[in-house]
């Protein structure tokens, strides 16, 4: 997989997943989590095979993500930072009544790069649109829902004049407990699939360790290591 493609799909799915997290039945109403999560820390790592089991290899390009969550289970920031803990963005998010509203994107300074706004049409569907400093709309899309999980999602972006440079979509499958499995990409005209497999847990059930996978291949294109800080 490329490094670009690395970078966006972990955006767009947590964004999409983590809409909303309200607690049901123990866990989260969108990602599976098992307990009051606070904060999730998600890096990512270059693999090999040894002694036949997938294992971490070198620490080339290092980066993750870190989302925390407020006392009510709601996603409140999503950051992503490379090299020696240097921040490249953060996103940060706001609710009417656990329904998300908005959401601001910052830059590496900390400074406003842009801003989502959301409107829900149903309990099923809403439509966002992202505006930047200047006024000028930058993407607009869709979501849609089933059983309180992104199950669906379309983007289109836009290029300096407003009009549409590319289009995206997403398909997202979910476990019982509602963890991500596998989820599928179509860029332009360009589909990609990509699935988990989830091999370590900690002590609450949350998964710690999980392989990425892409299309038919049975190699992983990544491992990535979950740590998770509880109220």
């Amino acid at each position: 997989m490329k490094y670009s493609n690395l970078l966006l799909l972990p955006i767009i799915l947590l964004i999409l997943s983590l809409l909303n997290s309200c607690a049901i039945d123990g866990t989260n109403k969108f990602n599976g989590f098992y307990g009051s999560v606070k904060e999730v820390t998600d890096f990512h790592y270059e693999f090999e095979d040894k002694f036949g089991e997938w294992t971490i290899s070198e620490y080339d390009d290092p980066y993750y993500f870190k989302t925390e969550y407020n006392r009510d289970g709601n996603l409140s920031s999503l950051a992503f930072y490379f090299g020696e803990g240097n921040i490249n963005y953060m996103h940060k998010y706001k609710y009417d009544d656990d329904q998300l509203i908005e959401h601001i994107t910052y830059d590496n300074e900390g400074k406003t790069d842009s801003k989502t706004s959301y409107v829900w049409i149903s309990d099923r569907m809403a439509k966002f649109v992202e505006i930047n400093t200047d006024g000028e709309k930058i993407s607009e899309g869709s979501l849609l829902l089933k059983n309180s999980r992104v199950f669906e999602s379309s983007f289109n972006y836009f290029d300096s004049i407003g009009e549409v440079e590319s289009t995206t979509s997403t398909s997202n499958s979910y476990s019982d407990n509602g963890i991500l499995l596998s989820f599928s990409v179509q860029d332009n005209d360009k589909t990609d699939i990509y699935w988990y497999e989830y091999v370590e847990f900690d002590e609450k059930r949350n998964p710690t360790k999980k392989l990425v996978f892409m299309n038919e291949e049975t190699e992983p294109t990544d491992i990535w290591i979950s740590e998770y800080e509880y109220y």
